[in-house]
C-alpha cells in the first residue's frame, strides 16, 4: 500500500504493474476515470478485504497526523542510535 502521485504512477498503472485502489481527490478524475475515490463503498470494501481501515478526515487533521507520527518515529530512531543518510 503507498500513496502516490498520479502523474508518476500512470505508466505504471497502465501496465498493470500497480493497481489502483482509490484516490484522494474530490471526485474521480478525468485522467483516471477507472479510479474511484476512496469514499466509495467500493473501496471501503477492498480496504476491508485487506484487513485495512481507515477515516477520511481534514487536510489539517492528516498534517497532524504525519506530524505526530513524524516526532513519534523520529524518537524511535534516536533511541535506538541510529543515523539517517
Amino acid at each position: 500500500m503507498a500513496v502516490i502521485a498520479l502523474p508518476s504512477a500512470q505508466a505504471d498503472l497502465k501496465s498493470g504493474a500497480l493497481r489502483a485502489i482509490g484516490g484522494s481527490w474530490p471526485q474521480r478524475l478525468a485522467a483516471a476515470p477507472d479510479i474511484p475515490t476512496l469514499d466509495t463503498a467500493e473501496v471501503k470494501e477492498a480496504m476491508t478485504k485487506r484487513g485495512n481501515t481507515f477515516a477520511i478526515s481534514s487536510a489539517d487533521a492528516a498534517q497532524e497526523f504525519f506530524r505526530t507520527e513524524l516526532g513519534r518515529y523520529a524518537r524511535l530512531v534516536n533511541k535506538a542510535g541510529l543515523e539517517l543518510p
